[in-house]
C-alpha cells in the first residue's frame, strides 16, 4: 500500500549574483503550524545585565552546529520536499554526514590540554569591576551644546542610546525630544526639550 507524507514543500530556485543558481525548500507552511516556543529570547541588555557582580560570563555558540543535529526520526517526515524526481526528506542528510564522522564532536576538556588551551585563547578576560560606560563617550554626550537641527537631535539621541542601560528610566526622560522626530513635528527648541535635554546630561 502506498504512503503519502502529511507534509510537503516546494524547491524555490533562488538567482545568486554570481549567476548561478541557489536552491532552497519553502518551509513557510510548515513553519506557521509548528508550535510556537513558549518563552522569549533574551535580549542582549539582560544579559549583560546578568553579568553583574561575576568576573566571567560564558556561553556556547552553536549557531554552525544547530544544522548537524540529527532530527527526530518522526519528525523528518515533514521535512519532505518533493523535486521532479521524487520526495526527499531529512534523511538525505545522513548520506551527507556518513564520511565527516560524528557532526558534532564531543571533548572531554580536563582530559585534552590542547583543546582546553585553544579554548582559553579565546576567553576575553573581565575585571573585577565588571562592564563600565566609556569615558570619552559620555564626555562627548556633557559637552554636547543643545541641538539645533533634526540631524543633530538624531546625532544626540544616537550618543545617548549607548549609555541608555547605564540610566534608568532614560525613555520617559527623552521623550519629550523625541517629539522633535516626528514628520508632523515642527523644529523648535523651547523649555521642554531643554529641560529634558538637562536631565539627560
Amino acid at each position: 500500500m502506498a504512503e503519502y507524507p502529511q507534509w510537503v514543500a516546494n524547491i524555490v530556485s533562488v538567482p545568486k549574483k554570481d549567476g548561478k543558481v541557489q536552491m532552497c525548500v519553502d518551509y513557510r507552511d510548515l513553519n506557521r503550524a509548528s508550535p510556537k516556543d513558549n518563552f522569549p529570547l533574551l535580549h542582549i541588555d539582560m544579559l549583560v545585565d546578568n553579568t553583574a557582580q561575576h568576573a566571567m560570563y560564558s556561553f556556547m555558540d552553536g549557531f554552525y552546529g544547530y544544522n548537524q543535529i540529527r532530527m527526530a526520526e518522526e519528525d523528518r517526515e515533514k521535512t519532505t520536499f518533493i523535486t521532479i524526481y521524487a520526495l526527499w526528506a531529512q534523511e538525505h542528510r545522513s548520506d551527507i554526514s556518513k564520511g565527516r564522522g560524528d557532526p558534532i564532536p564531543r571533548h572531554d576538556a580536563q582530559g585534552s590540554g590542547s583543546l582546553h588551551g585553544r579554548y582559553d585563547r579565546k576567553v576575553k578576560n573581565v575585571e573585577p569591576i565588571g562592564t563600565e560606560v566609556n569615558s570619552d563617550k559620555v564626555r562627548a554626550i556633557l559637552n554636547m551644546p543643545p541641538p539645533k537641527t533634526e540631524t543633530e537631535v538624531k546625532g544626540f539621541m544616537g550618543r545617548v542610546n549607548y549609555i541608555a542601560r547605564f540610566i534608568s528610566q532614560l525613555t520617559a526622560t527623552c521623550s519629550p525630544i523625541f517629539k522633535l522626530l516626528l514628520k508632523s513635528q515642527k523644529m523648535e527648541w523651547n523649555e521642554e526639550y531643554q529641560e529634558a535635554f538637562k536631565k539627560v546630561k
